[in-house]
This record gives structure tokens, C-alpha cells and sequence, in this order.
């Protein structure tokens, strides 16, 4: 059993759907994992006219301090990846 299946991830399963146009501008293509911090999504972002990968954390984690720091963390170490 995936120790996330215990999250209440609301919205991030239940009120999105592919197709599903978010925050004015990235539009939702398929989830691509699930975890401890939250759903990541395919979208196509329509300003940088690319997929990216966007990340929706459920209420339990976005009201964790210590959690949104991880997440802050982990997102700086992402942006310095190049390949």
C-alpha cells in the first residue's frame, strides 16, 4: 500500500479533469504520479506553448509549514537541473 493512499487529496483527483483549463492558462493533459506531497499533472502551458509538469498538494500538506518549505526546497533543485 503507497502510504499517500491515506491523503485526502480533494480537489486534486476529484474536481479536475483532462481538458480542464487552470489558472488561466495551463491546460490539464493527465496525471502523471501521485505522492506523499502531491498529484503531479501533465499540462500544456499555453504562454510558454510547452507541456510542463504542474503539481497540486492536498489541503493537509499546503497547511504543513515544514511541508511547503520541503516543497521549496525540492522545486529550487528542480529548476537547477539542466539536460
Amino acid at each position: 500500500m503507497n502510504p499517500s493512499d491515506d491523503l485526502d487529496f480533494g480537489r486534486t483527483i476529484r474536481g479536475f479533469v483532462e481538458g480542464q483549463k487552470v489558472f488561466d492558462r495551463y491546460v490539464l493533459k493527465g496525471i502523471l504520479g501521485r505522492g506523499g506531497m502531491g498529484i503531479v499533472w501533465l499540462v500544456w502551458d499555453e504562454k510558454l506553448e510547452r507541456d510542463i509538469a504542474l503539481k497540486f498538494m492536498p489541503d493537509l500538506v499546503r497547511l504543513d509549514a515544514a511541508a511547503v518549505d520541503e516543497l521549496k526546497r525540492e522545486t529550487r533543485k528542480s529548476l537547477s537541473l539542466t539536460h
